[in-house]
């Protein structure tokens, strides 16, 4: 557990975060790359949020891709171009799922 941390709300991240980088690593966090995703937004999911912000980046590995529909689809998208045409919601300019094992 970690001794310190920084809290933001997610109403202040759409307001003034000019970029978002979000990191998820590991098959637990599966289900919740693929709502934040393909998912609607919903209170009950924070990070879908992040559809509807201008510039958003995910960066995740293949376990916590593995739910995405298809995974393979995502693989190496890497601009908004591309992300655009891989039915990605408006804001969220690329997926990167990496291999670290």
């Amino acid at each position: 557990m970690p001794r310190q941390a920084i809290s933001i709300g997610i109403g202040t991240i759409l307001e003034h975060c000019r970029r978002c980088l979000l990191l998820a690593f590991g098959v637990k966090k599966a289900k919740a790359i693929r709502e934040a995703i393909e998912g609607s937004v919903a209170a009950m999911v924070p990070a879908s949020a992040l559809q509807i912000h201008a510039a958003v980046t995910f960066v995740i590995d293949e376990d916590a891709a593995a739910t995405l529909d298809p995974a393979e689809s995502y693989r190496g998208i890497q601009t908004s171009a591309v992300a655009s045409q891989q039915r990605l919601p408006s804001g969220i300019n690329s997926v990167m799922p990496l291999l670290l094992k």
